[in-house]
């Protein structure tokens, strides 16, 4: 996952699967006439494009009032930790409680990514130190700047920026429409990256 993305994963599995059994079509995945670093080295070059100044400018005027990471309590310094260990928790949502979660998120206008993510900023909340945060999301960045790029294997996730801020409406149904709206917004403007934004963060 390093060096890949999910749906480069999920192509490479297919590619793989088709010539290990010899599937018809198979004889067709010949080379690609643009490679990753092909797309790395025109990507840079946006900078000058107005789709990126538009992405600095937005992302220039916010950097100021963008609230923190979530503060939240520890059991020791991290710096302290010798030999980190790491949990997977996880939770399954049976089927019908899942639909009537989507049917419920697009009655208030929220997608259920956004409602997980409402969720999420919620749990945070409860155990940061400030209401108001900043989380940052992956998100798939795969540009259409050569015709054969959605055959390209490597890495097209970025970073996004998203503010949450748990004293914002006066139930979850107010803050969940809130913080789509916020994430609807950067996305508009994501062609600056969060990375980049948190590099300026950490100038200023």
């Amino acid at each position: 996952l390093l060096i890949a993305d999910a749906s480069s994963l999920l192509l490479l599995f297919s590619e793989w699967g088709r010539l290990y059994a010899g599937a018809a079509g198979a004889s067709s995945l010949r080379p690609l006439e643009v490679t990753f670093r092909d797309y790395v080295l025109a990507e840079r070059k946006l900078a000058s494009h107005p789709r990126y100044e538009r992405s600095r400018s937005y992302w220039h005027e916010r950097i100021d009032t963008l609230p923190p990471a979530p503060e939240l309590p520890l059991v020791q310094d991290p710096s302290r930790v010798r030999v980190p260990k790491f949990t997977r928790r996880s939770r399954t949502i049976d089927a019908p409680t899942w639909e009537e979660l989507k049917r419920w998120a697009a009655e208030c206008g929220v997608t259920p990514s956004g409602l997980l993510l409402a969720a999420y900023g919620e749990v945070l909340a409860r155990w940061s130190k400030h209401p108001q945060f900043t989380l940052n999301l992956t998100v798939s960045h795969r540009l259409a700047l050569h015709p054969e790029i959605s055959r390209v294997l490597g890495d097209f996730t970025s970073v996004l920026l998203v503010p949450f801020d748990a004293t914002s409406g006066n139930d979850f149904t107010a803050r969940a429409r809130a913080l789509q709206g916020e994430l609807w917004r950067n996305l508009e403007h994501r062609y600056m990256s969060g990375v980049e934004v948190l590099r300026e963060m950490a100038q200023r």
